[in-house]
């Protein structure tokens, strides 16, 4: 923020006021993992054990998500990141910057 601010760049933080639902976050994240139509959008390397392991034992309290197995919140971690980079994909720009 600092270095574009002294470089000329109007630098604007965008955060959340508050994380997403958790429903959603996990349609998001199942989305990305296994799409209904097309192929995967994301990738996780086999040597990531814990966090494979964090999803692998997430249970459904009826429809909605339980934290009943959560194993240190390393599935959450990665949802509100693909959670934020899908909604930030579905914007349109307000203008184009050219570098």
């Amino acid at each position: 923020e600092e270095i574009l601010t002294e470089n000329g760049f109007n630098y604007q933080k965008e955060i959340p006021g508050k994380n997403p639902p958790i429903i959603d976050r996990v349609k998001t994240v199942n989305g990305w993992l296994k799409p209904f139509k097309g192929s995967h959008r994301v990738e996780i390397d086999p040597a990531c054990i814990n966090l494979i392991r964090d999803l692998s034992s997430q249970e459904l309290n009826g429809r909605i998500p339980s934290d009943a197995n959560n194993l240190g919140h390393k599935a959450d971690a990665m949802g509100y990141d693909i959670f934020w980079q899908h909604k930030q994909a579905q914007r349109t720009p307000m203008r184009a910057v050219q570098l």
